[in-house]
């Protein structure tokens, strides 16, 4: 039977792979492929991942090719629910959990170019929709 010491020795701890912050969690070894894969110091890691999620362009809003070889990625993670291409990388997050940052090939940097521009302009479609026209009288 165990006693006390035993209790208090094997008490479960919080996992130190993980950095929790507010929502966005990154895992060390995002930290680590971030720095290595992206060249950004170890502060600007949370923020980066944070506009990738926000910015980045999905898996179902991408086409062609890209769209298969993320379609391939996300069925090899398959913990890996969000995908994400921002800035030429593919950012792989589990829910809201950044796991690690990958470089998009070569021959996929066009398509991930389009798809960037694509977003950013629907984005801004739909901000300008929903700003008061400035234009209408008071």
């Amino acid at each position: 039977m165990p006693n006390e010491k035993d209790k208090k020795r094997h008490k479960k701890k919080p996992h130190k792979d993980v950095r929790h912050d507010e929502e966005l969690v990154v895992t060390r070894h995002g930290y680590k492929r971030s720095r290595e894969r992206l060249g950004i110091p170890k502060d600007a890691v949370k923020k980066n991942a944070e506009k990738a999620l926000i910015y980045g362009v999905e898996r179902h809003d991408a086409s062609g090719s890209l769209r298969r070889y993320l379609d391939a990625l996300f069925y090899e993670y398959c913990t890996a629910n969000n995908l994400r291409v921002f800035n030429r990388h593919i950012y792989i997050f589990c829910d809201e959990v950044l796991v690690t940052v990958m470089n998009v090939p070569y021959k996929y940097f066009d398509a991930c170019d389009v798809a960037q521009r694509r977003k950013r302009k629907a984005m801004e479609e739909n901000n300008d929709k929903h700003k008061p026209n400035s234009h209408t009288k008071r």
